[in-house]
């Protein structure tokens, strides 16, 4: 964030001591207030009737500003500076350079450096070192009298009192913007310092966050994995809980058939996961990045497909922009890919890497598990059926129930309505 002292402060607080300008216009609009009122009044018995007047309306105008702070910063500081120059005018017209015209202009300097910037600090030293020279040229041009006595310096006098409010315009000036600057350097630094703070600890919080969420996921995957024993289920449920946990746009798995070298879509989410399914879906071995992290059993990841060689673009995940597939590691073997993808570039991390390889090997182990739980299955249904026909054989009391309970058994075994077993003599 920069900030600049212009001599046009904006009405949006955009300048960090807006605010303060703000307050302290307040203030000095008041006091001016009050100050203008006390000089009215001691003019009204000294001065001529339109000079009073003058001064009445000037007090008002400066009430009127002081009370009306919804008014335009501009219009306030103009109208204030406005009053204090004409002020400082007046005073030298009537007491010359004993009086207090030049501290008014010193202050009218100091209140334009304050409020409008140091620009408008330095266009209101020029105006007043010109001021100052004008009214010189004036006071040499009245009729000498006791009343214009007080002007009557000479020039050399007046060209002095130029260079010393010149010299004292001048300090002032570079000293405050020396002082600004620091200042505005310092809340610069401040503000940046909050900034990385702030910004620092939103990405502490997210990540915390994240990996709470990573955790608390990981942990629902673990009981769907350790609960479910049929392949395609697992596979269906795991796949969708990784989904909806990560908020990834698309999860699919593929399974290894070496002998064809060739990697099976096997699970895939969504409607898009459906088509792909129906569609019998593969990717060759070393082919995009799937085959790559089948390839290299290492994981493979694409924060922007666009910039990635590996990548295969899908028609029927036209919003992919990142990429990221693990290996299924069954020993120094590769079983599969499970791979996620992402509708945000760099929304993939290491992070992602780290949780997924977890999720992936023991997705590896129930899989195994799943495949050896359903040939013990087999088997035993096997067994169990055979054990079935032989006592069922064994019960039979005729060669004709023997017969039908060996060809009703091999229907039911071959899934047929019907078989028929003939006898007959053997033709030698």
């Amino acid at each position: 964030m920069t900030t600049n002292f212009t001599s046009r402060p904006t009405g949006n607080m955009e300048n960090p001591f807006q605010a303060s300008r703000v307050g302290i216009l307040n203030i000095v609009l008041i006091g001016a207030a009050v100050l203008t009122t006390f000089v009215t009044i001691t003019f009204y018995f000294v001065t001529t009737l339109a000079i009073f007047f003058f001064m009445v309306a000037v007090t008002s105008g400066t009430a009127v500003m002081a009370y009306r702070t919804d008014w335009p910063y501009q219009w306030r500081v103009n109208f204030l500076l406005s009053v204090i120059y004409i002020l400082g005018i007046q005073d030298l017209l009537f007491t010359g350079l004993v009086g207090d015209g030049r501290l008014s202009f010193i202050l009218l300097v100091l209140l334009a450096i304050l409020f409008l910037g140091r620009s408008a600090g330095y266009v209101t030293f020029g105006i007043t070192v010109v001021s100052v020279w004008l009214t010189s040229y004036f006071a040499s041009s009245l009729p000498k009298n006791e009343v214009t006595q007080a002007l009557y310096i000479s020039g050399q006098g007046w060209r002095l009192a130029s260079l010393y409010m010149g010299l004292v315009g001048l300090v002032v000036t570079t000293a405050l913007r020396k002082l600004f600057s620091d200042t505005n350097r310092a809340i610069q630094d401040e503000e940046q310092l909050i900034a990385e703070l702030t910004l620092e600890r939103q990405q502490t919080e997210e990540r915390i966050a994240s990996r709470a969420r990573a955790l608390h996921t990981s942990t629902e995957i673990s009981r769907s994995i350790s609960s479910l024993l049929a392949p395609d289920e697992l596979i269906s449920v795991v796949l969708e809980q990784i989904r909806a946990g990560f908020g990834y746009y698309h999860v699919q798995l593929y399974l290894l058939e070496p002998a064809e070298g060739y990697l099976h879509l096997v699970g895939s989410t969504g409607e898009k996961g459906d088509v792909l399914m129906n569609r019998k879906h593969k990717i060759a071995i070393g082919r995009g990045i799937v085959g790559r992290t089948a390839f290299t059993n290492k994981a493979v990841v694409a924060p922007d497909v666009t910039q990635s060689d590996d990548w295969l673009p899908n028609p029927e995940l036209p919003e992919t922009k990142a990429e990221l597939a693990v290996p299924l590691h069954s020993g120094e073997h590769i079983q599969g890919v499970l791979d996620v993808q992402q509708n945000r570039p760099n929304s993939l991390t290491q992070d992602d890497v780290y949780v997924l390889q977890v999720i992936a090997d023991q997705l590896a182990v129930a899989l195994q598990n799943a495949q050896q739980y359903g040939q013990i299955q087999q088997r035993a249904q096997r067994e169990q059926f055979l054990s079935n026909v032989q006592s069922q054989l064994q019960a039979a009391q005729t060669p004709e129930e023997v017969l039908a309970t060996a060809a009703k058994t091999l229907a039911h075994a071959l899934n047929r309505p019907h078989v028929h077993i003939r006898l007959g003599e053997l033709n030698h």
